[in-house]
């Protein structure tokens, strides 16, 4: 069926099999990643805040590691400035996030 797209599980049929099983947020990364010649290989650090940008970004890269798209070793790195009440309680949970993950962390 010329023209015609057929969805299954949200994914278009003629999509790339490269970039099928990712998300969007996922797939745009990853468009965005080879646009600027980012390294594909090695250690790279993501800098993960605790909100929900840094743990977007950091959730789309375990997803782009996972699915063997990105061959690198990704550390989630996390400063504690230490300026509000919270903060601490912050680090606490992005240094858990990053341990679900089974990625390395540094706080």
């Amino acid at each position: 069926m010329k023209g015609r797209r057929i969805i299954n599980r949200g994914v278009r049929a003629h999509a790339k099999p490269l970039l099928r099983s990712l998300s969007r947020f996922a797939r745009r990364l990853l468009q965005e990643w080879r646009r600027l010649k980012l390294p594909t290989e090695g250690v790279t650090v993501v800098a993960v805040s605790g909100g929900a940008d840094s743990v977007a970004l950091m959730l789309a890269v375990d997803e782009l590691i996972s699915c063997q798209k990105l061959n690198i070793t990704a550390v989630v790195a996390h400063i504690d400035h230490c300026l509000r009440r919270t903060s601490s309680a912050d680090a606490r949970w992005v240094k858990e996030l990053g341990t679900r993950l089974g990625r390395p962390v540094s706080i």
